[in-house]
């Protein structure tokens, strides 16, 4: 059927042999509602190009799938293909069973696009390519988990319906450029963490800033975070190891350092979303370096020296011993607070001061690197 322009097309309950080709070939139709409820196909259906006005509907269907030759070459084999077509409300494939790929590439469907309790076995490889799909809602609800590769590149979508059965674990997920506006609550934050690192075995920023932005339109601030803080971690735990033997020490000592770099990061305040740890270590190193300095830092045994303090640099001109201001002064490297100039602490008074100055430093330096970074991301 080609270029068929008819009101109402219905298969309702039909039952087609092809011999592995194609059991209808629909190409170019333009029609008001199409029911292929109860069909039971051996072969590839074609519905490509297409105008529905209103309704598709295939649903409770069994589809073995077949090839499509064109001047004598096989293009491929699939089961469904809807390559192009244009639905004006819905696409039903409720408890369909597909052997082979199902091709929503390039569809357009006005409202939603329900794939409930459909089975979808990727005989050849791929189970789904929805790439370049538009639809106000997607219902990605497969039986079990699709038996080969799930494509949604450049796939938009307003709502997104899916559960722990809809991604494939042992096959392809590509989701690069997918862009959605709205998660359903069934699948946990965890496990979605989990499908896009399958979905990007290679490390690309874009669908977990996507997932970030979507949780922050729900109002899940605390789950952006945790998104991005994946992000952040992947980036610098997969950068690449420069260990090759073809790498230069150069490139070596880089990886070493981005590595180091981004450990201290993490441990220090997660990249910056988790700020609160920071605060808890500010405090533990004050307190703790405090009660050192105040335990063992003096007396001071040089001549005409007074107080039982350490011994100041310039003697008359230093403010009154404070371990804890001392302490303070250490770990905020761009404040001075006139302390840790005006003494000279010693034995292992001076160890703890030297820990104290680095961990100021580094907090200082995390602190504004992760502050750059939300900068450049807003």
């Amino acid at each position: 059927m080609v270029n068929l322009v008819v009101p109402h097309i219905t298969f309702h309950g039909a039952k087609l042999e092809a011999s592995g080709a194609l059991a209808i070939s629909g190409s170019n139709l333009t029609v008001d509602t199409m029911v292929l409820s109860e069909l039971a196909a051996a072969g590839g259906v074609v519905l490509s190009s297409s105008e529905i006005g209103h309704f598709l509907r295939i649903t409770s269907a069994a589809v073995t799938g077949g090839v499509r030759r064109l001047d004598l070459e096989e293009t491929g084999s699939f089961a469904l293909d809807l390559t192009g077509t244009k639905i004006g409300r819905q696409l039903n494939m409720t408890g369909s069973s597909f052997a082979d790929k199902v091709v929503l590439a390039d569809a357009v469907i006005g409202q939603d696009a329900r794939l409930d309790d459909v089975q979808l076995d990727g005989r050849s490889g791929c189970a789904l390519d929805a790439t370049r799909l538009q639809a106000s809602v997607f219902r990605l609800l497969p039986t079990t988990m699709p038996g080969g590769a799930v494509r949604l590149a450049n796939a938009q979508v307003g709502l997104l319906v899916d559960r722990a059965t809809s991604w494939p674990r042992e096959h392809e997920i590509d989701l690069a450029g997918f862009s959605y506006g709205r998660l359903s609550t069934e699948v946990g934050l965890p496990e979605r963490l989990s499908w896009l690192k399958l979905a990007t075995p290679k490390f690309v920023p874009g669908p977990y800033e996507q997932l970030a932005n979507c949780l922050i339109a729900a109002g899940d601030k605390d789950g952006a975070r945790t998104v991005r803080l994946a992000a952040v971690r992947r980036s610098y735990r997969e950068a690449p190891s420069g260990l090759g033997s073809t790498r230069s020490v150069r490139h070596r000592i880089r990886y070493v350092f981005r590595r180091g770099w981004g450990f201290l990061q993490d441990s220090v305040l997660g990249y910056g979303y988790r700020s609160s740890r920071a605060v808890v270590l500010f405090l533990l190193l004050w307190g703790l370096g405090g009660a050192a300095f105040a335990l063992g830092s003096g007396p001071c045994h040089r001549l005409g020296a007074l107080g039982s303090g350490p011994c100041p640099v310039k003697t008359g001109e230093h403010p009154a011993w404070d371990p804890f201001l001392y302490a303070l002064d250490l770990l905020i490297p761009l404040l001075d607070l006139g302390h840790e100039k005006a003494w000279d602490v010693v034995g292992p008074s001076k160890a703890v001061m030297w820990v104290l100055m680095v961990s100021g430093w580094v907090l200082a330096t995390a602190i504004i690197a992760a502050a750059s970074r939300t900068l450049r991301r807003n």
